[in-house]
């Protein structure tokens, strides 16, 4: 049986809707997830992207850490943190994006632990969503970008003939748009 997963998450007589439905009735009248303002609190010592608007049933954050120009190449560098807040599962990985003057862009995924850029640190990173969310899991972004499956629809409803990634089905939708994306250790 195929699932479209964009129907199950908006379909109100799902138990799954009240979830995503709650987050974004929360987000639009101003009142924050205090255990995911916690989380944050780790990474307010500069500039992050939080992304509560996610029309998807996670938390997520971007928290650049390095942008270079040259030439008109642009190379940057940040973190992804993304929260289930119906499965207790989270990943987290490193974005390098390389941009060339034609303005093709090449993403890569890592969570090498020997980059610690800016005195980023990965691990620490990781241990204090498990603190604030101890029953959740931490998975590997390996694991949901290894290859695409054809599970049925993922969340953007749109099915793809080469499948979709495993994150599109659980987090969001993005990824899955790029003729560009390597994935590493």
């Amino acid at each position: 049986m195929e699932y479209n997963l964009a129907e199950i998450y908006f379909d109100n007589l799902n138990k799954r809707a009240p979830l995503l439905e709650k987050k974004m009735n929360d987000f639009i009248n101003g009142i924050p997830d205090p255990n995911w303002e916690k989380v944050l609190d780790f990474f307010r010592d500069r500039f992050f992207i939080d992304l509560p608007y996610l029309q998807s049933p996670c938390y997520g954050l971007i928290y650049p850490i390095q942008k270079v120009f040259h030439d008109k190449d642009i190379d940057q560098i940040h973190f992804n943190l993304f929260l289930s807040i119906e499965a207790p599962i989270f990943t987290a990985y490193y974005v390098a994006m390389e941009v060339d003057n034609g303005g093709d862009a090449k993403i890569t995924l890592f969570s090498d632990q020997d980059f610690q850029p800016d005195g980023f640190d990965f691990d620490a990173a990781i241990k204090h969503v498990i603190s604030v969310y101890p029953d959740h899991q931490f998975v590997s972004h390996k694991a949901l970008f290894a290859e695409k499956v054809d599970w049925g629809i993922p969340l953007n409803g749109a099915k793809s003939e080469e499948g979709s990634y495993p994150f599109e089905f659980l987090f969001d939708q993005f990824y899955g748009q790029l003729d560009q994306l390597e994935v590493e250790e």
